[in-house]
């Protein structure tokens, strides 16, 4: 239990004998926490250069984190604001694991060794909004083993190693809502999923604007999708009850495919 406020200050790790933050992960890198039942506000700060890959124990070590053990899940949640942040350079830009009800708004998520913003491990009612999510090495945003019923809106996801927006591993009943995704590799990827929506998103310049894989009950409304390389929206053979709404435009797919579904 406890609480972390941190308002107008920048927080990083340090290399004393060379006076700047540690960029050296490979031998453990300071870190910010909050656990159980603890909560962590972060308002119009920076917070760079923090975490590091620990394997298994990596979920305290991901650089910023909030996050709850699975035997706490059922009594305690790790709960927080951050708003008007910048977050750079850690190992994750924020990480989250068996909480509910965070608020990621209006922030920064860019240049991090993995993910923007990772949601995961039963991570719910989280709300991120209004954010920039780019130049990370991995996905933007990822939600991942039963993140349920988070919702995504208004935020700009660009320039990501992998994929934009992921939902994976039973994350049911999210909603991205109203993002503008530019230039990663696919731009919402959702599988092994149900009952999630994406509407209202502008999509541009991916490979696959839209990917949906074993993901039924998937609603895809007023998407404009913009100069996909390969499709507008890729459809896999478990995906057939997946609801278009009249709505969704296709623009500049360079192999003339509005929508492609793989029957192999």
């Amino acid at each position: 239990d406890g609480q972390i406020i941190i308002n107008g200050v920048t927080v990083t790790s340090w290399d004393s004998a060379q006076g700047v933050p540690d960029t050296n992960v490979s031998d453990g890198r300071s870190y910010l926490a909050a656990k159980g039942q603890a909560r962590m506000d972060i308002f119009r700060s920076e917070v760079a250069y923090l975490g590091y890959d620990a394997g298994e124990a990596a979920v305290a070590t991901a650089g910023v984190s909030w996050f709850v053990g699975d035997e706490e899940q059922q009594t305690a949640s790790a709960v927080g604001e951050v708003s008007e942040s910048r977050f750079h350079h850690n190992y994750h830009g924020v990480y989250l694991s068996g909480t509910r009800g965070v608020r990621l708004v209006a922030s920064s998520f860019a240049d991090n060794d993995g993910y923007g913003v990772d949601l995961f491990g039963g991570t719910a009612d989280t709300y991120v909004s209004d954010s920039r999510v780019y130049r990370n090495a991995q996905h933007g945003i990822v939600l991942a083993q039963n993140a349920d019923r988070n919702w995504l809106e208004d935020n700009l996801v660009l320039h990501n190693g992998h994929h934009g927006i992921v939902l994976h591993e039973g994350s049911d009943d999210n909603v991205v809502k109203n993002n503008r995704l530019e230039a990663n590799t696919d731009g919402v990827v959702v599988q092994r999923s149900a009952r999630n929506t994406v509407a209202e998103n502008t999509i541009l310049r991916h490979a696959r604007g839209i990917r949906i894989t074993h993901a039924p009950d998937t609603v895809l409304l007023s998407n404009a999708v913009t100069e996909s390389r390969k499709a507008g929206i890729y459809l896999d053979p478990s995906a057939q009850e997946v609801t278009y709404g009249s709505a969704n435009t296709f623009h500049g797919d360079t192999r003339g495919r509005r929508v492609h579904v793989d029957m192999i």
